[in-house]
């Protein structure tokens, strides 16, 4: 069961902060220090001050990002830059983004509170494993401010897409919001409180089953702060409490829905013999090698084994990959599914073990490398990165041993794999595009 509600959000006055574009933000785990300092440029108001604040020198327990991120809420509401509406909504919010060589697709979702339900519950599923830093960073930041910023995004399943028609008629008028991120792909939000409309969407969710796509350690820490508050704060009948959880809500049937590959990057492994790695390789996989010797060749050598990867991608567990010290792209396919039943518990399901990411981490990183699932939790040997050429890049300067290029997880496989009550490793998938922070807040009732 999945209990949602509307609630009276924070929104930027753009009269006080100009252009939204300039203070909203990305996913707070996407920001590093250069897009960090990116957003601290382009508004003072920027939501990066509040979601990932800079460290400083000299910092204490009175003083540091967490408390100056409350610093930035509580003086942001009283000055007017952030206003909360006058009635409960809730909120539509559609992505309009380009697709290399596809044109643009647009995905529909819509904000709202959800009643939150530990995963034992049943009503609310993960599909993948989470690092232990993000959790106890979000944790410390709810602590310090009693407000939600950044979205979790959550799948449901709608086939004859009631909740759409239901919807769109409200799509047809202006948005209230609009922003563009730094990809210039378009974010817009539209202002629901029509109390018929809501009680008509909350009746068709009570039903069902939700699946987060992408944010695993936000609704992880809400859950964490719930259970910490519960017996030290009143009980309130206010939709804002601690029982609820900002979620972006989106169908699995919305034609915008598009996940991209993460790719893994590999550091320090002790003693670590490529000759030896190859040949190992070699006894679960085929290896066709792609060589090159100038910056032309090797252009042409990984368009070649991205090609590759995405010919096979339905017929074969199929993976790219590069050594350090090599001068060639090997292309990896696994000779037998069969296999993995070596590397992973009888107690996972077929399609789990069937999933390219499994099969990469258990025989390879896992199996071959010897990396551990706890070094993979605390992100000691792995690194994930979206953009293939600037993983490429770090390979051949040395500053990673290994780069394995994946294909993405198809949606069918995250509702399958979620529905058997099993998890994903890390960083499986990579829904595009992001939700962006700041659009709309959520302040506790504490």
């Amino acid at each position: 069961m999945v209990q949602i509600f509307p609630f009276r959000g924070y929104r930027y006055e753009l009269s006080k902060v100009g252009s939204l574009d300039d203070v909203v933000s990305d996913p707070y785990d996407k920001i590093d220090d250069e897009l960090q300092e990116y957003y601290y440029r382009k508004s003072p108001y920027n939501i990066v001050r509040i979601i990932k604040g800079k460290k400083y020198p000299g910092n204490d327990v009175k003083n540091n990002q967490y408390t100056r991120a409350a610093g930035y809420l509580m003086e942001w509401i009283e000055s007017g830059v952030l206003r909360r509406d006058g009635k409960p909504a809730i909120y539509l919010y559609d992505q309009e983004y380009a697709v290399p060589g596809d044109g643009r697709l647009t995905r529909k979702g819509f904000v709202a509170l959800c009643r939150l339900q530990s995963y034992e519950e049943g009503g609310v599923r993960p599909h993948e494993r989470t690092l232990a830093g993000p959790k106890a960073d979000r944790l410390n930041l709810m602590r310090a401010t009693k407000a939600q910023f950044g979205q979790v995004f959550v799948l449901y399943s709608d086939p004859d897409r009631t909740i759409e028609k239901l919807l769109d008629p409200f799509r047809s008028s202006d948005p209230a919001m609009v922003a563009r991120d730094r990809f210039s792909d378009k974010h817009k939000m539209w202002v629901v409180q029509e109390p018929e409309v809501i009680a008509a969407l909350k009746r068709e969710m009570l039903d069902k089953q939700i699946f987060i796509a992408d944010g695993h350690h936000r609704y992880e820490t809400a859950v964490a702060f719930r259970d910490e508050m519960r017996g030290k704060v009143p009980p309130t009948d206010d939709y804002e409490s601690i029982e609820n959880r900002m979620l972006t809500f989106v169908s699995f049937e919305d034609e915008g829905l598009l996940i991209l590959p993460t790719h893994r990057l590999v550091k320090n492994i002790s003693s670590f013999d490529v000759g030896q790695f190859e040949q190992k390789l070699g006894e679960f996989f085929q290896i066709q090698k792609l060589p090159f010797s100038d910056d032309a060749s090797r252009q042409a050598a990984q368009s070649r084994m991205c090609q590759m990867l995405e010919e096979n991608a339905e017929t074969s567990h199929i993976f790219g990959a590069l050594a350090a010290d090599k001068s060639e792209f090997w292309v990896l396919v696994l000779k037998d599914e069969e296999t993995v039943d070596r590397f992973v518990g009888p107690q996972e399901s077929e399609d789990y073990k069937r999933l390219d990411v499994v099969i990469l981490h258990s025989i390879v990183l896992e199996g071959i490398l010897g990396i551990t699932k706890e070094d993979l939790k605390h992100e000691r040997n792995v690194e994930y990165i979206r953009e293939l050429d600037e993983g490429v890049k770090g390979v051949l300067s040395g500053e990673y041993q290994l780069i394995f290029v994946l294909n993405p997880t198809k949606v069918w496989q995250v509702r399958n794999v979620a529905s058997a009550g099993q998890r994903m490793p890390q960083k499986s998938t990579d829904f595009y595009p992001k939700l962006l922070t700041g659009l709309v807040i959520n302040k506790l009732s504490l």
